[in-house]
């Protein structure tokens, strides 16, 4: 519209609208309308094939929003959870949190424990599956 305001044609504001957003049903649209404009042919009639699959897509896109909704927010709560809870812990008891930033092993090998038996447990833990 600005483009428009300042005196550029039609077609090419269009033209250049459509380079800028990169969009296929953009370019589609835009494609009839400057047919229209060079063969006079009446809107109705350009219209209806163009109009078609850009409402089939855009209702295709909806549908896959609508189905994909559940797993795109599960995606964000695993990605943000662990530093809710980092933080969490850290209000809590910012001792136990801080060990996490010390180097090696410190915090377990001053208990007596040695780094191979923490290796051990994950290992368990991660093979130990339920039936």
């Amino acid at each position: 519209m600005r483009a428009i305001s300042l005196g550029v044609s039609v077609q090419r504001a269009l033209g250049d609208m459509a380079r800028r957003i990169d969009s296929a049903d953009l370019d589609m649209v835009v494609t009839a309308i400057n047919v229209q404009y060079e063969t006079g042919a009446t809107w109705r009639r350009r219209w209806r094939p163009s109009a078609r699959p850009v409402r089939g897509r855009i209702q295709l896109l909806r549908e896959i929003q609508v189905l994909t909704a559940q797993q795109r927010m599960t995606g964000y709560v695993l990605a943000v959870l662990p530093f809710v809870v980092g933080f969490l812990l850290f209000l809590i008891n910012r001792d136990y949190i801080l060990r996490l930033f010390q180097p090696g092993w410190i915090g377990c090998c001053r208990r007596g424990h040695r780094a191979d038996d923490h290796r051990y447990l994950i290992i368990r833990k991660i093979v130990d599956i339920e039936v």
